[in-house]
């Protein structure tokens, strides 16, 4: 299977965070070549480190977002992808892969799909922070018009209108079949006996909300999503903060505490939780003092935290 990979690139500062670095070295693994798009100026001591992962760089203002990223990648490899299999579309918007990339392919290798991406967003499109396009479609000419004709947009609204969602009803209107690496049946029946709180989060959770921005991601990667996105952690209220570390079992979490604390973003949060109950929690011989839940004979849900009964109810 011959593949290329386009990666979308912003940072403000223009540093490449040792996260994208990580994520470059699982995406090489499944990939012929790396073309590295960034919308901005990359530090000079990044683009050296960049060298060893990546074939082409491209570091140059564009502002059209990760679309406009996709373009430039594209169009600079377009004559080189006559005898390419897939292009992958991914970008920096996400901390992973939590499974290995070589784990993602094997699976959806099977797919007759002719676009795939890891989940599909509400509106049932998929979201553009990862797709694997087919020759079926890259090498067709409504596929090249649409990558020519991406420009700026006003907001990042019109982007996610115009290229996310409009890429798949492209998909869709040129009767090409589109598909999803995690989907509703990946959510269902999983428990969290290992750590308390998961088992107490549960019971509220959505659990087929495919929501990946707040509390519910936590409940997504314990079932087998493969990324967490950063923006999940813009809340400063929901639970990720104090649980993504024992939700990234083959992710090392120092690349999300060193991306925010290199952004001077919650740096302290961090070791807040490490420190608080939750470590305490994991050690704990007798947690479930602290938590504990069972269904009755009469069938009735009783939760219990320190013993006390704060939740009774009648289940089906």
């Amino acid at each position: 299977m011959k593949r290329y990979a386009i990666f979308a690139h912003y940072d403000v500062s223009g540093f490449v965070h040792d996260y994208v670095f990580f994520y470059l070295n699982e995406l090489k693994q499944v990939s012929d070549a790396i073309i590295f798009v960034s919308d901005g100026t990359i530090k000079p001591q990044d683009k050296e480190k960049l060298s060893k992962y990546v074939n082409i760089i491209s570091d140059e203002k564009h502002g059209e977002y990760d679309w406009g990223s996709y373009k430039k990648g594209y169009l600079a490899i377009k004559d080189k992808l006559t005898d390419k299999d897939e292009l992958i579309f991914c970008n920096d918007s996400v901390f992973g892969p939590l499974t290995p990339f070589k784990q993602i392919f094997d699976k959806m290798k099977m797919q007759k799909a002719d676009v795939w991406g890891i989940n599909t967003a509400s509106e049932k499109f998929l979201m553009s922070f990862f797709l694997v396009i087919r020759s079926t479609v890259f090498l067709t000419d409504y596929f090249h018009n649409f990558m020519k004709n991406i420009k700026k947009e006003a907001t990042k609204k019109d982007v996610v209108e115009k290229y996310e969602k409009g890429f798949s009803e492209l998909i869709y209107r040129n009767g090409h079949k589109i598909s999803s690496y995690f989907t509703p049946s990946d959510i269902i029946n999983h428990k969290f006996d290992d750590i308390p709180f998961f088992s107490f989060f549960c019971h509220f959770v959505k659990k087929d909300n495919f929501e990946v921005y707040d509390d519910n991601v936590i409940y997504l990667i314990k079932n087998g999503f493969p990324f967490i996105k950063k923006l999940s952690f813009k809340n400063k209220k929901n639970y990720l903060w104090a649980l993504y570390p024992y939700i990234t079992d083959n992710y090392d979490t120092k690349y999300i505490e060193s991306y925010f604390s290199l952004k001077k973003q919650n740096s302290h949060l961090i070791l807040l939780f490490k420190m608080m109950g939750l470590t305490f929690f994991k050690v704990l011989p007798t947690k479930n003092f602290f938590f504990s839940h069972k269904i009755t004979k009469s069938g009735k849900k009783i939760i219990k935290i320190c013993k006390i009964p704060i939740f009774i109810r009648k289940v089906k």
